[in-house]
């Protein structure tokens, strides 16, 4: 009920700048490819259509659009569902996703392709939005580089998506098993920018948010199910729906997530 209340109550608020939402870790399934127990492509529909009481701006699918291995016939399916909105979206690669595939399905992500990765910055209005390319689940070093050039060149920028946190999160099972394996070089770029960041993930299937300094990481939950953030061992906690909704403001990064 609360969730409903604060999703009939933001749609109603005045939206200042622009308003993005997130959806992650959506791991679309082949058809007849075992899903236990949970319809995922409904689960993704009903995603799409849930987020437009909020009026948003923009989408981002940040990463993990695959269940298990990337196969064509997903990314199809994907096409199709988001061919039937005019919403603007942007897709990001996760560990469970093949660029080469996604490229053959969605040509127009080809011009942000660099040395086989997916990692590009977007202008909306005078707002700088950097998405980073962490599907190896590492952050290789002309990345970092680029990624440094362009908290120099555009210094107000507030708002980075990627697909892995770049901070241990304090969740036992993803932190030991999953985590980003060079997170060294990632962490040292954005605390030396200094000014306020606010970092959008997934990866982790919980819904989390720790401070760094300088650095805001947000964590959101996945439209599939949330793991148990608290135990070692893989353990399924709850099979609600999430997603979150981000409000770029004139001086900082509000976000809220949701359930459905």
């Amino acid at each position: 009920m609360r969730d409903w209340f604060l999703l009939v109550v933001s749609s109603v608020l005045k939206k200042e700048k622009m308003r993005i939402i997130q959806l992650t870790d959506i791991h679309i399934n082949k058809v007849g490819e075992e899903t236990y127990g949970i319809d995922i492509r409904k689960n993704f529909q009903e995603a799409l259509e849930v987020i437009l009481i909020h009026e948003p701006d923009l989408l981002v699918i940040s990463g993990d659009l695959c269940l298990f291995a990337p196969d064509v016939s997903i990314y199809q399916w994907i096409y199709e569902q988001l061919k039937n909105y005019s919403l603007p979206y942007e897709l990001m690669i996760g560990n469970h996703d093949d660029l080469e595939m996604m490229q053959s399905l969605f040509p127009s992500i080809s011009k942000d392709v660099k040395e086989k990765s997916l990692y590009y910055t977007r202008t909306f209005g005078d707002e700088n939005i950097i998405f980073l390319d962490s599907g190896r689940g590492t952050i290789e070093e002309n990345q970092l580089i680029w990624l440094q050039k362009e908290l120099e060149k555009h210094p107000s920028t507030k708002i980075i998506f990627i697909h892995y946190p770049p901070f241990l999160a304090g969740v036992p099972f993803m932190d030991n098993k999953y985590p980003l394996l060079t997170r060294d070089g990632i962490q040292k770029v954005l605390l030396d920018h200094q000014k306020p960041i606010s970092l959008f993930t997934g990866h982790y299937h919980v819904e989390k948010t720790l401070r760094r300094q300088n650095v805001d990481q947000n964590i959101t939950p996945s439209t599939y199910y949330q793991l148990d953030g608290a135990v070692p061992d893989f353990k399924v906690h709850s099979k609600k729906r999430g997603y979150r909704m981000i409000d770029v403001l004139e001086e900082e990064v509000r976000s809220m997530v949701f359930y459905y």
